[in-house]
C-alpha cells in the first residue's frame, strides 16, 4: 500500500514539474517595440543662449498657485522676478531641456543642487525683501474660483471645439500698482461661444492685491486660465 502511495505521489510530483517547465517556456514576445522620436532641445538651447548673452539667469519652476502651471523666474543676487505661463505652455519637453542646461550654472552659483533647494532659496529671497509676490484676487485663488463659478454663465450647448474634454479659455490683463485691471486680451480658446462670458466676468472683478517686487508695488501682466468640464 505504501509503495502504491509513494509511486502515485512521485508521478503527481513529476507532472507538476513538467507543467511548470512548460509554462516557463512560453513564447517570447517578439513584437517590435515602438521607438519614440528624440526630443529636439535646440529651441530651448537657443532661448537659454540668448538670455545668457543678455546676462539673465532664469529657469522654469512649478507654480504654487495653479496645478500643472509653470512660472518663468529670472534670478540675480539682489532679486528675482516671476512671470506665470498658462498650463501646457511652453511644452514640457522645452522646459525639461531648458532646466537641464541651466542647472549646472545654478548649482555653481548657489553651491547646492539648485532644483532640490529652489523653493527654500526663493523663500529666503522673500523673507529678506528681495522676492516677488504675484498679484492676488481678494481672498486668494479659492475666492477667485468661486467668483468665476458664480459669474461665468456658459451657454447650455457650450463645449470644446476640439477633442479636448475641457473647455479652455485664456485671457491676459494688466494689473497696475493699485491692483486695477486693464487691457483685457484673449490669448487662446477652444470654445468660441464661451469667450464673451469669461470676458464679462473678468470685467466684473474687483481690484487685486497688487504684485510686489523687492518690496515695491509692480505693474504686471496676469494670465487667467479658465477651464470647465
Amino acid at each position: 500500500m505504501v509503495k502504491i502511495f509513494t509511486s502515485a505521489f512521485l508521478l503527481f510530483f513529476s507532472l507538476v514539474i513538467a507543467s511548470a517547465q512548460t509554462e516557463t517556456k512560453s513564447p517570447v514576445n517578439t513584437r517590435t517595440q515602438i521607438e519614440l522620436p528624440p526630443v529636439d532641445c535646440k529651441p530651448a538651447k537657443d532661448s537659454l543662449k540668448n538670455r545668457l548673452a543678455r546676462g539673465e539667469i532664469s529657469f522654469y519652476n512649478l507654480s504654487t498657485y495653479q496645478a500643472g502651471q509653470y512660472d518663468f523666474i529670472t534670478i540675480s543676487k539682489n532679486r528675482y522676478t516671476k512671470v506665470a505661463y498658462p498650463r501646457g505652455y511652453p511644452a514640457p519637453s522645452f522646459i525639461s531641456c531648458y532646466n537641464k542646461d541651466i542647472k549646472k550654472i545654478l548649482d555653481s552659483i548657489y553651491k547646492v543642487d539648485f532644483f532640490k533647494k529652489a523653493d527654500s532659496i526663493l523663500n529666503n529671497y522673500d523673507k529678506t525683501g528681495r522676492g516677488y509676490y504675484s498679484a492676488d484676487f481678494p481672498g486668494g485663488p479659492g475666492a477667485m474660483q468661486k467668483f468665476l463659478e458664480k459669474n461665468v454663465s456658459l451657454p447650455k450647448d457650450a463645449k470644446a471645439d476640439n477633442a479636448d474634454k475641457f473647455v479652455r479659455v485664456y485671457y491676459s490683463f494688466l494689473i497696475d500698482e493699485k491692483g486695477n485691471l486693464s487691457d483685457i486680451k484673449l490669448l487662446k480658446s477652444n470654445c468660441k461661444v464661451c469667450e464673451d462670458s469669461v470676458f464679462a466676468a473678468i470685467k466684473k472683478m474687483p481690484a487685486f492685491k497688487p504684485a510686489t517686487e523687492a518690496g515695491a508695488p509692480k505693474k504686471i501682466k496676469y494670465i487667467l486660465p479658465y477651464t470647465k468640464i
